[in-house]
């Protein structure tokens, strides 16, 4: 979820060794991506419906949003 991600980035968690963050539950807001390094990790937003725990689609997030 991106609001536990958020809290790893407020708390300066080492993300470095991370090379692919999927997300889902919540919207990815466009200013948290910024704290992201998208060169180096590949980060998707996944979506399903989740009484069936099984993500129908994703989007790989590939610029920084405003």
């Amino acid at each position: 979820m991106p609001s536990v991600v958020q809290s790893f980035i407020e708390d300066h968690v080492d993300l470095s060794n991370v090379s692919i963050l999927n997300m889902a539950g919540e919207v990815i807001p466009p200013s948290f991506t910024k704290s992201l390094s998208l060169t180096d990790m590949d980060v998707y937003n996944l979506y399903g419906p989740s009484e069936d725990t099984t993500y129908s689609t994703y989007y790989k997030v590939e610029t920084v949003g405003e």
